[in-house]
């Protein structure tokens, strides 16, 4: 099946219940009671893993090329930044003489892109090379 042919089959099977067109969301699911304790929708799918720190963030980004910082415990983003494509790996973070940096890779695309380009279609596809993007946090 080639990806054009793909994306139809899965738009067609789209008709998901209360997304209102928001086609990426996170969920946090509170370990302890096993409740779901917040949910953000976006226009755009998730484009890579989520990252949660010891310190009360989670990195995430999607296929509209934001990349976020959210507070862990309410969901609230706390910082975002547009990337020059979407990011499309797992983000890490390190410190390096007690200063703490996050970096994620942007670029090309994911499998996801194959067939999403039918769902939001004002959201370009991705273009160019895999980027580094580091970026250092509040002290």
């Amino acid at each position: 099946m080639s990806p054009d042919a793909f994306g139809e089959f899965i738009q067609k099977r789209a008709d998901v219940p209360n997304i209102n067109g928001n086609f990426g969301r996170m969920i946090a699911i509170d370990l302890k009671t096993h409740k779901v304790a917040w949910t953000n929708l976006y226009r755009a799918g998730q484009s890579a893993a989520a990252l949660g720190t010891a310190g009360g963030v989670v990195f995430e980004g999607g296929r509209d090329r934001w990349f976020r910082a959210l507070d862990s415990a309410t969901g609230k983003p706390l910082w975002q930044t547009r990337l020059t494509a979407s990011p499309s790996t797992f983000p890490i973070t390190y410190a390096v003489d007690g200063r703490q940096y996050v970096a994620v890779i942007s670029g090309t695309g994911t499998p996801l892109d194959l067939f999403s380009k039918g769902y939001t279609p004002e959201i370009p596809q991705p273009q160019g090379s895999k980027t580094l993007t580091v970026f250092a946090l509040p002290q």
